[in-house]
């Protein structure tokens, strides 16, 4: 059986790989990870000749494992599990049901350009170079081993596939693990780094000082920390600069000053469809839409698990009553999911929850830029948004405690 119980036992784990295989694979756990690994967690693990990352689905025991002599894990690529245990079993559905690969339906859950994989690398050892260098040839090498060695001295360092390649030699991978029993190449694993990730710019921030510093200020010292009072989050340099009409070595004379704090700060990429309207309008429910509100609010205070199709023209008050029953599950402290049949229809949809749910919204759909996905997807895994506004692929989003899924348009 399989559990997501963190403890030291955690020896042997179950793992999704992103290949076109309908099955998941198990690997041995190092000591020093496994009172953190748990499932839900991307790892780093060796497939093939490949470094790739993998999602833990599951806890093995020794029983399942047999005499079979498991690959390790080669590192952690989350402090802690990023997909919530609910997603994990959602995600094992969906492979069984559409008869899908795990790996390629667990890397749909994540941002695309956040995967971590290497292949390994070849390159001459010191004493191979020093030799070719010299203009002299190690001794006793075949032809296919003299060609990849040429190779080598002019490019330096290629991955295995590059330096076959290149070389044209039938069978290279036998050729190159023989120069390496040799010591003539040493071959590494090298990691690609993954192609998105947080971005950052420097900030900067106010620090609490006493009155008598900010008297010695002069006038262009004294604009720029006034434009920064008031704030305690990091403001962006760059912005706060060009507001106050100042240049960085102002900044830098209040940072010696012990008046300001000048930091990397994270960037949010916010898609503009996230822009708020101003004064939502106020509606009344009718009399029909109110018993609507109220058949529905029931299940969901009574945590009944069902399924409710409202019909009505456009313009009939669904939206009102989506909005309603996803502000009582919020006030409830769990989330909610509105999903759409078009990226045409978000921008006017999700400005209109914005609206109504301020600083609680996340937007997921194939129009954004990989960026804002990848920080949209943050803010949800990190419980910074509450109510996610997508189209299909939006179903993946790693919204804990959800409650409430709204399918608009479903027939489409």
């Amino acid at each position: 059986r399989k559990s997501s119980i963190v403890n030291y036992m955690n020896e042997y784990i179950d793992v999704a790989v992103p290949v076109g295989v309908r099955k998941t694979f198990a690997y041995s756990v190092p000591h020093e990870f496994r009172e953190r690994i748990t499932t839900g967690m991307r790892v780093l693990v060796p497939f093939g000749r490949k470094l790739v990352t993998g999602y833990v689905v599951g806890i093995l025991d020794e029983a399942q494992i047999g005499s079979f002599k498991l690959r390790a894990v080669r590192e952690l690529l989350d402090p802690e599990a990023v997909a919530p245990p609910s997603l994990v079993e959602t995600a094992l559905w969906v492979a069984r049901y559409y008869f899908a690969p795990p790996g390629e339906v667990f890397r749909a859950l994540f941002p695309a350009g956040t995967q971590v994989a290497g292949e390994r690398k070849v390159a001459l050892t010191p004493r191979a170079a020093t030799l070719l260098s010299g203009g002299f040839r190690p001794p006793g090498l075949r032809t296919q081993e003299d060609m990849l060695l040429d190779i080598l001295a002019r490019e330096k360092s290629l991955t295995i596939k590059e330096l076959a390649e290149r070389s044209g030699i039938r069978g290279a991978q036998t050729w190159i693990e023989s120069l390496a029993a040799a010591q003539w190449v040493q071959v590494e694993m090298s990691l690609d780094a993954p192609r998105i990730k947080t971005k950052e710019q420097l900030g900067i921030r106010c620090l609490e000082v006493g009155p008598e510093a900010a008297a010695s200020l002069t006038a262009t010292q004294q604009r720029l920390y006034a434009a920064l009072e008031g704030s305690r989050a990091p403001l962006m340099l760059q912005e706060v600069l060009r507001s106050a009409g100042c240049t960085a070595s102002i900044a830098r004379v209040l940072e010696r000053k012990g008046m300001v704090e000048i930091a990397p700060a994270t960037i949010q990429r916010v898609p503009p469809d996230l822009s708020e309207m101003r004064n939502p309008p106020a509606l009344v429910l009718t009399a029909p839409q109110k018993e609507i509100f109220d058949r529905i609010l029931e299940m969901i205070l009574q945590k009944k698990i069902g399924r409710c199709l409202l019909h009505g023209v456009t313009g009939s008050g669904k939206t009102e009553i989506y909005l309603r029953l996803i502000a009582e599950v919020l006030g409830r402290g769990e989330t909610a999911m509105f999903l759409v049949p078009e990226i045409g229809l978000t921008p006017l949809l999700s400005r209109l929850v914005v609206a109504r749910f301020p600083g609680q919204v996340s937007l997921l759909h194939s129009g954004m830029s990989a960026g804002e996905r990848f920080d949209q997807w943050n803010r949800i895994r990190e419980g910074e948004s509450r109510v996610v506004v997508g189209t299909r692929s939006a179903v993946f989003a790693p919204l804990k405690d959800l409650r409430l899924i709204v399918i608009d348009e479903e027939q489409d």
